[in-house]
């Protein structure tokens, strides 16, 4: 018997986001919208970047694929006010977008009044539409005045970008609420100074690279200073937008070193610890190497001013062996080269929270030109937003990246980030795909919220619930449910207006309680309605659709929909019953089978990955305790081997004593004798004569001949190759070779007892290296029942002991279908979980029995 409730948290756009956490005690709304980059989405020419797509790269290549120039783009500079319109009618109610520095001050010291003008139209046009600006004062473009000067390279550069910054604000300082100083300062100096696909187009500049970021602070708490001391300044927030991005190794059963190297170099001088440190306390610092002079500085006031923190999300980098991007397993790429990692934005959410000011996140999105991936972002990141809100990060909006497609940069127009689909054909024709009815089903739901209109829904499902002598189960449901609705303060962030559906298996009891805010949209017909409604699925034990059926009719509810219909068994159509009842008969037995006939694979395929743990964990103790002088089976494919075990295999083996013991010899000492079938020599030779050697050298009889044909394509490889394709060591010398640079340990003659230690423990190696690999490669078989914590534990098990016990491990136990299956049957695999404090007061509720 299970008392404790169950907390169902459903993160569909229709699912609970406390209103506290959305408002965060300000008048300010949940802010949902998008971003733009005028420059992406109009050109211009004469800028930084337009000078550096007509240049070349380093050597000789176009600096934008296909040698592309931006043009006019999607020409957002002429149609503003349609794409505005669009914005709106997607349920947006902020737009940010960049004050190109080149178009308002095209050369030193002289203002294009008609840019200023145009400027102002678009925030005209957002205000008739409703939608609050925010600007960045810098989108990685700036006038070739500037550049020419060396740009941010320089320190004494930023009195020029402070002195616009304080233009800008004389110009719209009365219009915009949302200042940011710089759009992602650290590809800025990444993309400019260490890989040249940006400007100034220069490599591996790895000082310069950290000199470069740290100007760009520097610059953003002068400009900082300067706009909250002029007229106005203080009623404006000021933040700054950073592009939280890392890299990490593929995950292998090896993993190179060089290739963390990197990805910690990388890391480094993409600069995210860098900026948050220096945002917290005013220290930069940055040290590549001890060949590369490091850049320190502490700003003098100690902590740079920053209202917000602008969050730029896309993904994390993966590299491979090769060097080169890539994905860990079960992801899929998009088109950019990085994979979606849902997980990463909360870890990029609670990293910046530290800096204890609100978070917009100013860019989330995915380049998918098909828009399959688009939905997998919006469905995978949206709830991660939300959970890292209910665990206290404060999150003030998100907005999508981008509207229309636009010009990514170096790499052309071939990245389609838009939830409008446009082609770069001259037309200027705007699509929208199919995700954008799913990201306004969101901004929706944010919006409602932070309204105050959403009404959060708590499900508590529970197998038995106590009931006391002389209790009625009807009353024992019902105050249950009141005293759950109030420890879980289901609506209590919200003016207490949240509902709570509480069913009892065992005591068949259903009971709707709702808080005082919700009872006049559902009052306790309605509820007694919904639940007549539902009953015949309870009966049916159909508990999963006849929760989903509550759940739906009582968010129709709130919305202002009339309770469900349900008529009297006078009123009943037999025929209509009947027929339903035969349909519901045959899709519940097709199901049932479909349910039967899975459970059946799975209780199979956990006893073929017992009886394989079982051969792995049998391999090894022979092989530690020398009875076997090489395994059973490939360490690929995990495959027998047509040819036995070998030499000393017990009370079976045909060799002499002799022969036995030399095999011993080379199990205990040859590094990679456990790895293939007949030791170092014997595959070798087994598979250039046909197996004639083999069975000379091996067993003794005749197996050694038959043919192994492996699907892992082992034997073709040590067909053709002397060396194995695991460890690399050279297994072509034969056995009574003289002693050489590739010769096994085993042929060599050791004269002292620490030479024969020395031999020892390098064997021991191998085989647990052999364990770890085998293991990895049945974890690809099996992965719903191994898991990485086990394969670690086996191995460190096996290191010490010299054998794991597999058999014995309860988190493997618990992943055997049969007892999960057992575990449900009974409710003991229930999990408890709250939903903050809080107390409900008031309300109502209906309840009854099935």
């Amino acid at each position: 018997r299970s008392e404790t409730p169950i907390r169902v948290s459903n993160m569909k756009p229709d699912a609970h986001v406390p209103k506290d956490l959305l408002r965060h005690g300000t008048d300010d709304p949940f802010y949902v919208g998008f971003s733009m980059s005028v420059y992406q989405s109009s050109g211009h020419d004469h800028s930084s970047w337009g000078e550096f797509g007509r240049s070349r790269t380093w050597y000789g290549g176009h600096t934008i694929q296909g040698n592309q120039q931006c043009g006019e783009s999607c020409n957002f500079w002429e149609l503003f006010d349609a794409d505005i319109e669009r914005a709106a009618s997607l349920g947006a109610n902020c737009f940010r977008i960049s004050l190109e520095w080149s178009r308002i001050e095209p050369e030193k010291g002289e203002i294009d009044s008609a840019a200023v003008q145009r400027y102002h139209d678009i925030i005209d046009s957002l205000e008739r539409h409703k939608i609050v600006p925010f600007v960045s004062l810098h989108h990685f473009v700036h006038p070739i005045w500037f550049e020419h000067l060396g740009g941010f390279q320089k320190e004494e550069n930023i009195a020029f970008f402070v002195d616009y910054a304080k233009l800008t604000f004389r110009l719209f300082g009365s219009r915009i609420k949302y200042w940011s100083t710089f759009n992602e300062p650290g590809i800025a100096s990444f993309a400019g100074l260490m890989s040249g696909t940006f400007p100034p187009g220069k490599i591996l500049r790895i000082a310069g690279t950290a000199r470069h970021l740290l100007h760009m602070l520097q610059a953003h708490t002068r400009a900082y200073e300067a706009i909250k001391a002029m007229p106005g300044g203080d009623a404006v927030l000021v933040g700054i937008v950073h592009n939280f991005f890392w890299f990490e190794p593929k995950q292998a059963w090896w993993v190179p070193s060089y290739v963390r190297t990197i990805c910690k170099f990388l890391n480094l001088m993409w600069g995210n610890d860098t900026v948050l440190e220096y945002l917290r306390t005013g220290r930069f610092e940055s040290k590549a190497s001890w060949f590369v002079p490091g850049v320190y500085y502490q700003n003098p006031t100690g902590r740079p001013g920053c209202d917000f923190f602008g969050l730029n999300y896309y993904s994390r980098g993966v590299i491979d062996w090769k060097l080169m991007p890539s994905c860990q397993p079960g992801e899929t790429m998009t088109d950019m080269p990085y994979a979606l990692h849902p997980d990463g934005l909360k870890k990029a959410l609670h990293s910046i929270n530290r800096l204890d000011v609100p978070i917009y996140i100013t860019e989330l999105g995915v380049a998918d030109s098909g828009d399959d991936m688009r939905r997998k972002l919006i469905e995978g990141y949206m709830p991660k937003v939300a959970e890292a809100m209910e665990e206290g990060c404060d999150v003030r909006g998100v907005l999508y990246w981008s509207l229309i497609d636009n010009f990514e940069w170096q790499m052309g127009f071939k990245m389609k980030f838009g939830i409008y689909n446009w082609d770069n054909d001259g037309s200027q024709k705007r699509t929208l795909r199919d995700s954008g009815k799913l990201l306004t089903q969101w901004f929706k739901r944010l919006t409602e919220y932070a309204a105050g209109k959403g009404l959060p829904v708590g499900v508590a499902l529970m197998r038995s619930m106590h009931v006391d002598p002389g209790q009625e189960p009807g009353a024992a449901a019902e105050a249950f449910a009141h005293a759950v609705h109030a420890a879980w303060g289901v609506g209590s962030a919200a003016c207490n207006n949240g509902v709570l559906l509480l069913l009892a298996l065992d005591q068949r009891q259903v009971y709707i309680s709702t808080g005082a805010g919700a009872t006049k949209a559902l009052p306790d017909a309605h509820l007694a309605a919904i639940i007549a409604a539902a009953r015949p699925l309870l009966r049916r034990q159909l508990t999963g659709e006849a929760v989903q059926q509550m759940v739906v009719d009582v968010g129709l509810g709130l919305a202002g929909s009339p309770g469900p219909r349900h008529d009297s068994e006078d009123g009943l159509d037999w025929v209509g019953v009947g027929i339903f009842g035969t349909v519901a008969a045959v899709i519940g037995g097709s199901m049932w089978c479909v349910d039967l006939w899975k459970h059946w694979r799975r209780k199979k395929e956990f006893k073929a990955c017992k009886r394989m743990l079982d051969k792995i964990k049998r391999e090894q103790d022979n092989l530690r305790t020398h009875a076997w002088s090489r395994p059973a089976s490939c360490p690929v494919c995990l495959e027998d081997f047509s040819a036995p075990p070998g030499p000393g295999e017990g009370a079976e083996g045909t060799v002499p004593s002799s022969t036995a013991d030399e095999a011993r010899a080379s199990s205990s000492s040859a590094p990679s004798a456990p790895l293939l079938p007949g030791g170092d020599a014997g595959v070798g030779l087994r598979r250039r004569s046909g197996g004639q050697e083999g069975a000379k050298e091996g067993s003794g009889d005749g197996d050694a001949k038959t043919p192994v044909t492996l699907r892992c394509g082992l034997e073709q490889w040590l067909d053709n190759h002397t060396n194995c394709p695991i460890c690399r060591q050279d297994v072509s010398t034969p056995p009574g070779a003289p002693t050489g640079k590739g010769q096994p340990a085993t042929q060599q003659q050791t004269s002292t007892a620490e030479e024969r230690e020395r031999a020892q423990r390098a064997a021991q190696e191998v085989l647990n290296t052999d364990l770890s690999f085998r293991l990895l490669m049945l974890q690809r078989m099996y992965p719903w029942y191994l898991t990485d914590d086990m394969i670690g534990r086996w191995t460190g098990e096996a290191r010490e002991t010299g054998t794991f016990d597999w058999a014995g491990t309860r988190e493997f136990q618990l992943r055997d279908p049969g007892v999960a299956a057992q575990q449900r049957e009974s409710g003991a695999s229930g999990f408890g979980g709250g939903w903050g404090g809080g107390h409900s007061v008031g309300g109502g509720g209906a309840g009854g029995s099935w």
